[in-house]
């Protein structure tokens, strides 16, 4: 049992700082290309031929079993057509602490889809673990939200995105059940992603990347970005499999608050106290959502 415990706290770091690293990275490409759809199609493009070198070199059972395709269509639908694109669109209009700041809501969405579709059952100290989780990003974005009150009908679209999130969580924890190999659910779901992307492009006339852009720094970044996509969403998919769905939809609050230190870091700003207790704070309630 204490191992079980450990190995969700190994998982739900790595995928926080997978998750957490990832904007500052993509933050890079975008200035060497700035088309976000058009990099991410690089990602999965290059996701999609690294599984299946895995694959040719250390055989996995299941990658391509059939049970995959419906749930990596759903997350493909709900990541790449609805929560991604509504994220991009709204941080023209909203501030991106603020977006961050509603994102945090995905874990108590997921939590209450889970109590209406019988996925979980009702456990007062996991619901509190998402209020306290949330509790934390909104002391680290406090200053902003008080010079930033204004409100628009963009703070309702963007809860779209943590709904979505939240809806994919519990799709996943069903696939979780049928206890396949996490590489073919990553690997159909950039299958489904590219095609979907490439529609897309296609639709609005933007499939194409210019020449000049494909520098070895470029390719370089989108190496590194395919890397934490793929491990991202392994880890992930690893620790639905082995975590409760609360315990592990707190991935996407740790690595926000893993994403503001990094940028801190790179930006060489000094740590505020309500970083430190926003970080004390979100620990606390990751704690609580594994019990």
């Amino acid at each position: 049992m204490r191992y079980i415990k450990y190995n969700k706290y190994i998982l739900i770091t790595l995928v926080a700082l997978c998750w957490g690293i990832h904007p500052s990275i993509s933050k890079l490409a975008m200035a060497a290309h700035a088309n976000a759809y058009m990099i991410v199609l690089m990602q999965n493009i290059s996701i999609i031929f690294i599984s299946l070198l895995i694959n040719a070199l250390y055989p996995l059972p299941n990658i391509f079993n059939k049970k995959h395709i419906k749930y990596a269509l759903a997350g493909s639908l709900l990541s790449y057509g609805i929560a991604i694109p509504i994220m991009t669109m709204t941080t023209k209009h909203l501030m991106i602490l603020h977006i961050l700041l509603l994102i945090g809501l995905a874990p108590l969405f997921t939590y209450l889809i889970a109590l209406m579709i019988r996925q979980s059952s009702l456990h007062r100290t996991r619901l509190v673990s998402t209020l306290i989780s949330f509790l934390a990003l909104f002391i680290l974005f406090l200053n902003d939200i008080v010079t930033q009150s204004q409100i628009s009908k963009w703070y309702l679209i963007i809860l779209l995105t943590p709904l979505a999130f939240a809806v994919l969580n519990n799709i996943i924890k069903t696939w979780a059940k049928h206890e396949l190999h996490v590489i073919g659910l990553v690997f159909y779901q950039n299958v489904f992603s590219a095609c979907l992307i490439s529609f897309i492009l296609i639709f609005t006339h933007h499939l194409y990347t210019p020449t000049q852009s494909l520098t070895p720094n470029f390719l370089m970044l989108i190496l590194i970005l395919s890397t934490l996509h793929l491990s991202g969403q392994f880890f992930f998919y690893r620790l639905i499999q082995v975590a409760n769905i609360v315990f592990s939809s707190q991935a996407s609050n740790l690595s926000i608050i893993i994403g503001v230190l990094w940028a801190i870091f790179i930006g060489h700003e000094d740590l505020s106290t309500s970083f430190f207790i926003a970080m004390a704070t979100m620990l606390y309630g990751v704690y609580l959502s594994q019990k």
